[in-house]
């Protein structure tokens, strides 16, 4: 009960140089399975605008045997394991013949778009209702420490990176941090595991500034606004 599945058809949209799919393009998938899913249960976007609500995500960690390729289908199933007072932790599986080839923890919440505040997840029945219990086999989204190298990528948001919700969408985060990789770096680039931490909403027209850090096991991103604070973070452990 309160599971959901979707199928997609990796698209040559959806695919770098090597026909596996790019990372922001998976967190997109990700997130439209999330946001179907909650749609399904009657706590999805035009339900929660409707109240003056609206979801948001806060980390989230994906580890993949191997990453879809170009014209696989694929299927994600998605559940929430847990509600806790600000946070839903919800699940994720990437399932392609039959064979479970990436899972993902998320961790949301819900806040009031006018005081942009956590809503108490608790106080309503049809969010703790949809706890599952079931939990997926990988480690939950780790906190992951500030970058000391200078930023060496520097961008203005526009109009393509606004959501629905009037801020940056999750997946543009990700987009920035490989856009600041030098492109053959970047193209040779096979993640095992991406983990990322929301920390501060980004807005359109901001500034921000992005570091990075490289050793041979990993890649460390830091976002940063104008201010100089970190607005996130992310992990990625190579293959």
């Amino acid at each position: 009960m309160y599971f959901s599945s979707f199928y997609y058809d990796i698209d040559p949209q959806s695919v770098d140089i090597n026909r596996n799919i790019k990372l922001p393009q998976l967190l997109s998938l990700l997130l439209n399975t999330a946001g179907r899913s909650s749609e399904e249960y009657h706590i999805g976007v035009d339900q929660l605008i409707d109240e003056g609500k609206a979801w948001v995500l806060s980390r989230i960690a994906i580890e993949t045997k191997r990453l879809p390729r170009h014209n696989e289908r694929i299927r994600i199933d998605t559940w929430i394991e847990k509600v806790e007072r600000m946070f839903s932790l919800r699940n994720f599986q990437i399932v392609s013949d039959g064979d479970i080839v990436g899972e993902a923890r998320s961790v949301f919440a819900v806040i009031d778009i006018g005081t942009r505040r956590p809503v108490n997840l608790m106080e309503e029945e049809r969010f703790a209702r949809l706890s599952t219990g079931s939990p997926v086999s990988i480690e939950a989204p780790c906190k992951i420490s500030p970058v000391t190298e200078e930023a060496a990528f520097r961008y203005r948001t526009l109009y393509s990176d606004i959501d629905f919700n009037g801020h940056c969408n999750s997946a543009r985060y990700i987009e920035w941090m490989l856009n600041a990789l030098p492109i053959e770096k970047a193209k040779l680039l096979d993640a095992k595991r991406l983990d990322i931490n929301y920390m501060h909403e980004v807005m359109p027209g901001d500034e921000i500034s992005i570091a990075h850090a490289d050793d041979d096991t990993s890649l460390t991103f830091d976002v940063k606004n104008s201010q100089g604070t970190s607005v996130a973070r992310a992990l990625i452990i190579k293959r």
